[in-house]
């Protein structure tokens, strides 16, 4: 692929480019409207400079961009037949438009340099959201900032998840740094996330999201160990980070009631967030019986919910047009056909290729830690969590190649 001159604009863009996706990372944490400002500036850009114009066509025909396509066509296409009224429907179809993000975060990022780059910017994002979060903890009256004490990042369940995310991306530096001064500040940094999300980020995603992280860097750890060891080593790491959460009164008790919820289910009165969701699942597969194949629509789970349960009383007749579960959701709305295009995207996802062991190891295992919270949630459709993991996929499973751009005499400058 042909490099432009050092100073000349083509270059110029490409600096933007890393410029704006640093922007786009920080966004993620805190403003709905500037991740959509710096989306929209992402795609001009890329669209604009020859290089990543380039790049996104070559892009396109990877099996990741591919799949994402396929599945967006199909939003579309479910949305001409939808039961649902059409400004819900269309509605819903501009919703899933953040999936396109991932191609272009795909041409935009191009090396490993830029991907740390990244990593290091979500570690600092997120130690100070960790240290303005325990401000506004111990100091509401001073640093409140959400609807909630102690929430920086959107909810408790992106709060849970992104501190998630940053205990293991700190692991590897904790693992490898030979500095005293360096590990030090590495455990500080894990155990104050892990403070917080157990005593003040109460959503389960963010528990779930950390035991996953954790289990998943640790079966990394000892990959070319025997069965038996892999089996030993991961049983203890997921009974120690279990004791963890019980062992503080938030997360204990938010386990505790989640557990209670959905095992002894309420018919009336206050089903709580759990019991709601066994109804929801429950008439969410009523609801997929009627047209299995291709399912009732883009934006149909509201109106198909509210024919389900007519005639019903009680936490059973409880409205929501989303049932906390993305596979039933894509299912009652899709099809298994739709289903099985979005899993396809998972899997091209793990066949990923020319793309550095460790960028490929961190974009799988934060995606492993979504598909695991989007068995109880909708996290690859909701604002933050969706807009996230697609940028996130794009950036870190994109495909590496050396980039050097030449000087005003001919000669190359590499940008390592």
């Amino acid at each position: 692929m042909n490099t432009p001159a050092v100073n000349s604009l083509e270059a110029k863009q490409l600096k933007l480019a890393q410029l704006i996706t640093i922007g786009l990372l920080i966004a993620l944490f805190f403003s709905a409207p500037a991740v959509n400002f710096f989306e929209a500036l992402l795609v001009i850009t890329v669209i604009t400079s020859k290089f990543l114009r380039a790049r996104l066509v070559e892009s396109l025909r990877s099996p990741l961009c591919i799949a994402v396509l396929l599945f967006y066509g199909i939003i579309i296409f479910s949305a001409t037949y939808s039961i649902a009224p059409p400004n819900i429907t269309w509605g819903m179809v501009n919703g899933w438009r953040k999936i396109l993000i991932l191609p272009f975060a795909y041409a935009a990022i191009f090396s490993s340099p830029q991907k740390e780059l990244l990593v290091k910017i979500f570690l600092i994002t997120s130690a100070i959201c960790l240290i303005w979060s325990f401000l506004s903890y111990l100091f509401p009256e001073k640093y409140f900032y959400t609807s909630s004490i102690g929430i920086v990042i959107k909810n408790h369940a992106t709060q849970g998840i992104f501190f998630a995310i940053a205990i293991f991306l700190s692991l590897p530096t904790l693992a490898k740094n030979k500095s005293l001064l360096m590990k030090i500040l590495s455990v500080t940094f894990i155990i104050l996330l892990l403070l917080n999300i157990t005593t003040i980020t109460t959503g389960r995603s963010g528990y779930l999201a950390t035991l996953v992280l954790i289990l998943l860097f640790t079966l990394h750890k000892i990959n070319r160990t025997s069965l038996t060891r892999k089996i030993i080593f991961l049983t203890l790491i997921c009974a120690i980070t279990t004791a963890l959460f019980l062992s503080a009164q938030t997360s204990r008790e938010r386990i505790k009631l989640g557990i209670q919820e959905f095992t002894q289910v309420k018919s009336e009165g206050d089903a709580g967030s759990m019991g709601v969701r066994y109804y929801w699942w429950t008439h969410s597969i009523n609801m997929i019986k009627k047209n299995p194949l291709f399912g009732l629509g883009t934006g149909s789970f509201e109106e198909a919910l509210n024919q389900e349960i007519k005639g019903l009383n009680g936490p059973a007749a409880t409205k929501t047009n989303d049932p906390h579960n993305q596979y039933l959701k894509i299912a009652v709305e899709q099809g298994i056909i739709g289903l099985l295009v979005f899993l396809g995207i998972i899997f091209s996802a793990i066949k990923s290729t020319n793309v550095t062991p460790v960028y490929k190891l961190i974009g799988l295992s934060v995606l492993a830690s979504w598909c695991a919270t989007s068995l109880a949630n909708s996290h690859f459709s909701t604002f933050h969590e969706g807009h996230f993991i697609w940028f996130w996929l794009g950036a870190m499973l994109s495909r590496e190649e050396i980039y050097s751009p030449k000087n005003d005499q001919g000669s190359s400058q590499s940008i390592h």
